[in-house]
């Protein structure tokens, strides 16, 4: 490799790659719909798909060795100064960086909003470079503006009449429970299709270039040299996909319950610098059902990533517990929600998604307040043994 040009983790342009491989490689990377772009280690550009360069308005010939920040411009979603992009974040800090919103400003000048997420490409402890993934949210920010503004139509709907009161908030929690329902279907589904078809595409290419190079034996070096390359970079992208997929639906909460995958949910947040600790008292938490288990798991979630939001100092500390016949969820920080209503509407979808779920679940929500802020959520569950229904 030339003196001052990066590293290309996946193609470069001005050297050959076998057909097969190129043609295997490029079909499955152009098989993943969001933008995917990749960068050596000093941040600069080494891969584009398809999707990135409709997304950026940059070709990969003229992005190819650029510094990541001249072709991915972004600030928050207000309008504010990003110090960092989450791919630098991932190469300074050597972790996965989770999914945030932001507003990205392509070539031509056009904002968009987007989610972007990042990570690095290790190999034995030596950093080879980060790859982000980028999905324009333009649709999400338009559904989540529409649900938004019915929710608060139907809150005023909801003060005509007494009668009328009781009718309106029926059809919105019939509303609420359908509308999680099926936003749980669809993360399932979601995450089964990360699984089941990207997961076994980047296997499948895998087991192809170890083929290959067993074909070409170990007298072609420098093809040698590519493809450990990019035996690199589908490991981090089966990473990244595996991350994806969990997040959508932790399978650790289907395969081991509630305890264990809460203890993972605290790990991954430890992992990236989040204060979070869980405790647990009680002996019989795999008797709990799966229904149960899944909405408490994404109440302590959504309570977690509200928390960080508001990047409070402050712990947050997750308490599980059998007792008196109810089973208790407990979770605690300096900020968990902001600017509560005298009644028990918490301020912002989260807090009602987490008020529907402990509703579906029959159980009962308290809440502590100072000055305005949620500190404390604590969700109470009557607790059934393992012969009746929870």
């Amino acid at each position: 490799m030339k003196e001052g040009r990066p590293n290309i983790l996946i193609v470069e342009h001005d050297k050959a790659v076998p057909n097969a491989l190129e043609r295997s490689l490029a079909t499955m990377l152009q098989s993943v719909n969001d933008a995917v772009i990749a960068t050596d280690d000093e941040g600069r550009v080494s891969f584009l798909n398809t999707a990135a360069e409709a997304l950026i308005g940059w070709n990969s010939r003229d992005a190819l060795g650029l510094p990541i920040e001249m072709i991915y411009t972004v600030s928050t979603l207000a309008g504010a100064e990003v110090e960092q992009c989450q791919l630098r974040k991932a190469l300074l800090l050597r972790t996965a960086i989770s999914r945030e919103r932001f507003l990205f400003r392509s070539r031509a000048g056009v904002s968009l909003p987007i989610e972007n997420s990042a990570d690095p490409i290790l190999e034995g402890g030596h950093l080879l470079g980060a790859v982000t993934i980028l999905r324009d949210i333009t649709d999400v920010l338009l559904r989540e503006k529409t649900l938004a503004t019915e929710r608060e139509q139907l809150e005023q709907e909801m003060q005509i009449t007494t009668e009328a009161l009781g009718q309106t908030r029926s059809d919105l929690r019939s509303f609420s429970e359908h509308l999680i329902s099926a936003q749980d279907e669809e993360r399932r589904r979601l995450a089964n299709t990360v699984h089941d078809d990207f997961s076994q595409r980047t296997a499948l290419l895998g087991f192809q270039v170890d083929d290959l190079s067993e074909i070409l034996g170990w007298g072609h070096k420098e093809v040698q040299e590519r493809l450990d390359s990019m035996r690199t970079q589908i490991a981090a992208l089966s990473h990244g996909l595996a991350y994806m997929s969990h997040d959508l639906n932790p399978s650790v909460l289907n395969d081991l319950g509630l305890l264990a995958a809460l203890r993972s949910l605290v790990q991954d947040f430890q992992s990236i610098g989040i204060h979070v600790s869980l405790s647990a008292k009680g002996t019989a938490f795999s008797q709990i059902t799966p229904e149960l288990a899944a909405a408490l798991y994404k109440i302590a979630q959504e309570a977690i990533r509200n928390a960080v939001k508001h990047a409070e100092n402050a712990a947050i500390r997750i308490a599980l517990s059998l007792k008196h016949e109810h089973l208790q969820l407990t979770i605690e920080h300096g900020r968990l929600y902001s600017d509560v209503g005298a009644e028990n509407s918490g301020g912002g979808l989260g807090m009602l998604g987490i008020q529907e779920r402990a509703r579906m679940a029959g159980g009962t929500l308290l809440v502590r307040k100072t000055e305005g802020k949620v500190t404390q959520l604590v969700l109470r569950v009557p607790y059934l043994d393992s012969t009746q229904a929870i």
